[in-house]
């Protein structure tokens, strides 16, 4: 069970460990991952950085319900950054696409583009924990809105505590 349960987390997995009553499960990610949200039973941590990852531990206490929670929270974790990164590159991809009809069609006919607005709130939100606050690289991803409402909840007492069910507050 256990061992399904790590591989889920591969390959940001680091180790976990059990020390004076508390689990600390540590993880490398990537430094433009996002991996802060509110919960007061998860205390993270991040213990070391380089130039390509964070190694962050999330720790609470270690009993059944801590470990649960520790785990589905990292679960929850690796999920939204693998679709954030995915949306990034639909975004890249889009902004070739506009690029490359803005360049190909005429001023009248570019006037009639409409875009879709999708009605429902962003149900993803997060805050980057990223503690590197110097923003000196060069990479082209400063064009992707951030959200307004970054903050990220997962419920202690949450019957799906291993499920995608990501909520702002």
């Amino acid at each position: 069970m256990i061992y399904k349960t790590i591989e889920k987390l591969r390959p940001h997995f680091m180790s976990l460990r059990e020390i004076d009553g508390n689990v600390s499960l540590d993880m490398k990610f990537p430094l433009k991952w996002k991996f802060d949200y509110q919960n007061e039973s998860i205390k993270i941590m991040v213990q070391d950085k380089n130039e390509k990852v964070n190694l962050v531990s999330f720790v609470t206490q270690a009993n059944p319900e801590g470990y649960e929670l520790v785990f589905a929270a990292v679960e929850k974790i690796i999920q939204f950054n693998l679709e954030l990164e995915e949306k990034e590159k639909l975004f890249q991809q889009k902004m070739a696409e506009l690029k490359s009809l803005f360049a190909s069609e005429s001023l009248s006919t570019l006037q009639h583009i409409e875009f879709n607005k999708i009605d429902h709130p962003e149900d993803e939100p997060f805050i980057d924990h990223n503690t590197d606050d110097d923003d000196d690289d060069d990479d082209d991803d400063d064009d992707i809105p951030e959200t307004t409402d970054n903050t990220f909840k997962l419920e202690e007492n949450d019957e799906n505590a291993g499920q995608k069910d990501i909520s702002g507050s």
